[in-house]
């Protein structure tokens, strides 16, 4: 219907109602006045208001902050089905020409501009906005009225299915190269690349106004595909920045369909063309600290030099990365760390900024059956300590990233296809991939150590280290150590904080040697022969689509008892590779302590005697390798100490002096004594446990026991003892 009957106090009243105001041209929607964005920061006067209620201009209301609103616009039947659908609570509303706005209290935080909500007519005017107020004249004719008036209705804040809605249009709005959120660190544009927008922004306005009839539209497309281009490389929000191309073009005399259909050309042909300069300066930021250029996505460091290298063809003249730097148009940060307990993004420490490299895997926990990765990780491991002990080492990597293990898991089977790689890429997207670094065997025993920076995995897909301790024991460091010192190319050595955990995967018989002693690798050999190529596949898309999950499940895994600062349980392959590890000399020595001759019929001897004995064994063989291989045995040492007397070889000659002395067996138990009751034991001809030899358990010292104090025997007591009298008299756990 439409009506001729004008408010003649239109902007007077809208005033009144505590809105800010413009005028709009006669019956449409374009901006009457060069800038209506000064009314948007600055009241009408009173002579202006009254002059504008004495013409037939429209009412203009700035949205956003300013006047403290958000407008819905509903602009057809099918839009308003959709906003009947969302029960809106009681909030002000305008009728319009063909639909209605409804007027929310502004939440406080920025709101873009969206247009086309829900894939209907349906647009939101936030910050930069505004719309058609009450009093205004359709170009149909028909009057903008309040249906609810602000002043019957309070603001109601807007609804969570709107800003819901609004959140969606925007991850949707199409694929914005180079945005800083891409790499998922959270940063702020650089002063420079917000200026060049504002810049850009400003001077399309002006070449809109200045566009002679006939060329508008072609010049709205020019400047609006270079600032859209501009605002895609950024990752800015296109529709809050196109508000004041739209208001321009309107002010030009356009229709606003054909600016509509110009400004979505304008977005799609600058989105598939980003300005190559801010594209290239939101991947990297500077750091200070190494004065190096740090890529955000890879993770790469390039020194100054090797950094305008790389960009030498960006500029005709002149060097990339000072022109980044003096147009301040690249982040600027003191270093970067790895973090995973803290914030994303930019840190404070000690009044520097830094950047946490760390990114959380984004799996979402999800309740629900998770069967088959039961069955997967028991067909794998069907130990059942042994699959329990690496289901805890898992769960304690996804529910405390930052706290490392420190102990590694290495995992063998003797054919290949199991789905070990399976398994440790299943463990990679629970933690996030962009956490987990897969290396090799070449590059943990090379120079660099740039693969431990910004890791919560190492994977070793093939371990193989040979024959020898020198890269075990390197190994052994970054498996435990706190701090490593770090090599990476064109940078100087720096120390890190090491969270990184390690998992080895082989198929050879003895990827590693280790000691006896070793208290890093826990070690798995699985019995697994691989199954039909279909059910891998099957299986691979279960878990694809089932992390949440296999998250979930792991999140229930009981760590109440688990300790990752200790050493991991035995197993029976580690058992294996321990001896597979040993020297021909560790062997020999090995094999004469089982045989229980000579001087090897005590638990406490000197090195000499061993050396004697072994004789040909020996066979020029230094104390220093004897030395290590009683280690490897798991013999241990002890300071020097006063003794009765010495053994030639065959009696005992009552001589007191100083000798070191050492356990090869029943370890523990002489640990825990006195340094007289080790002097007893080595003057007896016969050790004083020997009469337990083959039975199996694991001798301690009372004193290890809670609550038990120290205990001694005497000769006496061994020769008056019986056997039984004896297990009442020592201390057992029963170790096979």
């Amino acid at each position: 219907m439409k009506r001729s009957n004008l408010n003649p106090s239109r902007f007077n009243d809208a005033a009144r109602l505590g809105f800010r105001v413009f005028p709009l041209k006669k019956a449409g929607k374009a901006p009457a006045v060069p800038s209506w964005k000064a009314y948007d920061e600055n009241p009408a006067s009173p002579d202006e208001l009254d002059a504008w209620d004495a013409s037939a201009l429209n009412v203009g209301v700035p949205s956003g902050a300013a006047n403290g609103v958000v407008v819905l616009d509903v602009d057809s039947p099918e839009a308003q089905a959709l906003v009947d659908s969302w029960n809106l609570p009681a909030t002000p509303c305008v009728s319009t020409g063909r639909g209605r706005h409804y007027y929310f209290r502004h939440p406080g935080f920025a709101v873009s501009n969206s247009v086309r909500i829900g894939g209907t007519k349906l647009d939101i005017r936030g910050d930069g906005g505004y719309v058609v107020g009450a009093g205004s004249v359709h170009e149909s004719g028909a009057i903008y009225e309040w249906l609810v008036s602000p002043a019957d209705v309070e603001f109601a804040d807007i609804p969570s299915i709107v800003l819901d809605q609004l959140k969606a249009k925007r991850s949707s709005s199409g694929k914005r190269g180079g945005k800083v959120s891409d790499t998922g660190c959270s940063l702020r544009h650089p002063a420079g690349v917000s200026a060049e927008l504002i810049s850009a922004q400003r001077d399309a306005v002006t070449k809109i106004a200045e566009a002679v009839h006939g060329e508008r539209n072609d010049t709205l497309f020019r400047v609006g595909v270079r600032l859209a281009s501009l605002v895609a490389a950024a990752g800015a929000d296109w529709e809050g920045v196109a508000v004041d191309l739209r208001a321009a073009a309107q002010s030009a005399g356009l229709d606003d369909v054909e600016i509509d259909r110009t400004l979505a050309s304008c977005w799609r042909s600058g989105a598939e063309d980003p300005d190559s300069f801010i594209t290239a300066a939101l991947k990297w930021v500077y750091l200070s600290k190494p004065n190096a250029f740090y890529h955000l996505e890879s993770g790469q460091m390039l020194d100054v030099t090797a950094f305008n290298n790389t960009h030498m063809k960006m500029l005709a003249k002149g060097k990339f990365g000072e022109y980044l730097l003096r147009n301040d148009l690249i982040q600027r940060l003191f270093d970067i760390v790895y973090e995973p307990q803290s914030a994303e993004g930019v840190i404070q420490r000690d009044g520097l900024e830094m950047l946490n490299t760390y990114r959380a895997s984004g799996v979402e926990t999800s309740e629900g059956d998770a069967g088959p990765f039961e069955e997967f990780m028991s067909y794998l491991v069907p130990d059942e300590d042994e699959r329990d002990h690496l289901l805890k080492m898992i769960a304690w990597t996804v529910r405390y990233p930052g706290r490392k293990l420190r102990h590694a898991l290495l995992f063998r089977s003797e054919h290949q296809g199991v789905g070990k790689t399976m398994l440790t890429e299943i463990w990679a997207e629970l933690l996030g991939t962009h956490n987990v670094r897969k290396s090799t065997t070449e590059e943990i025993t090379g120079q660099y150590q740039g693969f431990i920076m910004n890791t919560q995995l190492v994977v070793l897909e093939e371990l193989n280290l040979g024959a020898g301790m020198r890269d075990y024991n390197r190994l052994k460091e970054l498996i435990s150590n706190d701090i490593v010192s770090v090599n990476e190319k064109y940078q100087p050595i720096r120390n890190w904080r090491n969270v990184a955990s390690f998992v080895m995967l082989t198929n050879l018989e003895v990827p590693l040697q280790i000691e006896a002693s070793d208290r890093r690798i826990f070690f798995i050999d699985s019995p697994a022969l691989p199954r039909e190529g279909e059910y891998y596949a099957g299986f691979a898309a279960w878990w694809q689509s089932n992390l949440g999950v296999i998250k979930w499940y792991i999140n229930n895994v009981d760590l109440d008892r688990f300790r990752p600062d200790e050493p991991p349980p035995m197993t029976k392959a580690k058992h294996g590779l321990i001896a597979d590890s040993r020297t021909e000399l560790a062997r020999d020595v090995e094999l004469e302590i089982d045989l229980r001759e000579g001087v090897f019929q005590r638990d406490i001897v000197t090195l000499a005697e061993i050396e004697a004995q072994l004789g040909r064994s020996m066979n020029g063989k230094s104390k220093v390798k004897l030395t290590a291989a009683l280690k490897t045995v798991g013999a241990i040492p002890f300071a020097q100490q006063r003794v009765p007397g010495r053994w030639d070889g065959r009696i005992f000659i009552p001589q007191p002096g100083r000798v070191s002395l050492w356990a090869i067996r029943n370890v523990d138990f002489w640990a825990e004594t006195t340094a007289a009751d080790r002097a007893e034991e080595y003057a007896r001809s016969e050790g004083m446990l020997a009469c337990f030899a083959g039975l199996p358990f694991a001798i301690s010292h009372g004193s290890s026991w809670p609550g038990n104090g120290p205990w001694h025997v005497t000769k006496a007591d061994k020769a008056r003892l019986s056997d039984e009298e004896w297990f009442a008299k020592l201390n057992f756990s029963n170790v096979v």
